[in-house]
């Protein structure tokens, strides 16, 4: 995996009635609630390796010890702790379109729409090719 071109990351939140701290020995028991914990997938054509971290930081990246080590593209959802690592960074097109139907929904942005069209275009032709 980290000598590849390119490698996807992103997180995604689960919910746990234990949660390991960093440096910790034992996990904390949830009392009435439950913890938010979070799985990072790290993945090419090839391989997917899962981690998982008590919280959603820069810490448990060093800690899952892939990315500090990585010299390649980066594809994620934009997240600023990711922008540090590999050499350039590419943006998730369905996180992308979220965003700019967001910025057209809510603040009326008027290049939204035709970004918005020009990455469908883009994506059916990748998708046809």
């Amino acid at each position: 995996m980290l000598n590849g071109d390119v490698i996807n990351v992103d997180d995604t939140p689960v919910r746990s009635s234990e949660r390991l701290e960093y440096d910790e020995d034992e996990p904390e028991t949830a009392k009435r609630t439950t913890f938010s914990a979070y799985v990072r997938t790290y993945s090419n054509e090839t391989t997917t390796v899962l981690t998982v971290n008590p919280h959603k930081d820069d810490e448990g990246v060093k800690r899952d010890g892939i990315l500090p080590q990585f010299h390649g593209i980066v594809a994620q959802d934009f997240e600023a702790k990711f922008l540090k690592y590999g050499i350039l960074t590419a943006l998730c097109c369905a996180h992308l379109l979220r965003e700019l139907k967001g910025l057209l929904a809510l603040f009326l942005v008027p290049w939204a729409a035709g970004m918005i069209e020009l990455l469908q275009e883009m994506i059916a032709h990748k998708n046809k090719v």
